[in-house]
């Protein structure tokens, strides 16, 4: 009797003695993650308060540097290219969305149709921008291409005029990333009961109807992924701009992450770069903030 009574209490102990076993697996992950994560996210933070600079001491001035960020003209025309940028979102919602319903069906190769589409995924960017660099140069294929067609009589510098710059960049952020959001909604297809499809069609919906009336609903958590991801992915666009127009012309490509580089890496303004770094984390939790509370207003009516 004593030896069955003194089981359950070795066992207990056994169990007391092995509770950190689990944290001993996720130390090394936690490490690198407050190492590589949060301490230079908090470094960052006491260098917006200071004015750091190469040969400089670095001593504490406060607020100084947000101060002076309210003032400076060219901090609020970079914040006003990173809001006009988000006009790639709606983009990278509706086109992969509906990318995903036609290669949701079973038709003969949809596999490879898949692989094509998620190609440029894979690929990096800067060998995209690049490619697109010498497609939209002045004497590139595009402009030939127009002009043989007689569409246009002479060549269109269009990565030189300030009006266009920036819709080539969006348009290769956009094909860039239209693969990796198409998977997203082809997870999210297979959620979806076949059941009520077929019910919508019985009850006479067309494609738009079912789209509307059932897809969007049940696909509703993963649109809101795509538009939150998209979202922060378009205010913190920098190889596309680096290598396709450097910021220019005339700054009309100088959104609000390009412009901290400058500031920190061009002009070795250290502080002030920082805290302007430090804006663009603010308005990235803002955006969230108000994507997911929009999404639960939509998702309970």
């Amino acid at each position: 009797m004593r030896q069955i009574r003194s089981l359950p209490i070795r066992k207990n102990h056994a169990h007391r003695r092995a509770w950190f076993i689990p944290y001993l697996f996720l130390a090394p992950g936690i490490v690198l993650l407050i190492v590589w994560n949060y301490v230079p996210a908090v470094y960052a933070i006491w260098i917006s308060l200071t004015n750091a600079a190469p040969g400089n001491s670095s001593q504490f001035i406060g607020f100084a540097n947000y101060a002076h960020l309210l003032s400076d003209p060219s901090f609020w025309h970079s914040l006003l290219r990173s809001f006009e940028y988000l006009l790639v979102v709606p983009f990278l919602v509706i086109i992969p969305l509906l990318l995903a319903m036609l290669l949701n069906q079973r038709l003969p190769g949809v596999g490879v149709f898949r692989t094509l589409y998620f190609l440029p995924v894979v690929l990096s960017m800067v060998v995209v921008a690049i490619v697109f660099s010498q497609l939209f140069q002045t004497m590139g294929l595009l402009n030939a291409s127009l002009m043989s067609l007689r569409i246009i009589n002479q060549p269109i510098s269009w990565l030189a005029l300030p009006s266009i710059a920036i819709f080539v960049v969006m348009l290769v952020t956009v094909w860039k990333g239209i693969g990796y959001y198409m998977i997203v909604y082809l997870a999210g297809l297979q959620t979806v009961p076949q059941e009520l499809i077929d019910s919508a069609k019985v009850d006479g919906a067309n494609m738009l109807a079912r789209l509307r009336y059932v897809l969007v609903p049940m696909l509703w958590p993963f649109m809101m992924f795509v538009m939150i991801m998209a979202t922060l992915g378009a205010m913190q666009v920098f190889t596309e701009i680096y290598v396709l127009t450097g910021g220019g012309p005339l700054q009309s490509t100088t959104t609000l992450l390009f412009y901290v580089w400058q500031t920190t890496f061009s002009n070795y303004q250290f502080g002030y770069g920082a805290a302007a770094g430090e804006v663009i984390f603010v308005l990235l939790i803002a955006i969230s903030y108000l994507e997911f509370r929009l999404s639960g207003k939509r998702w309970s009516t």
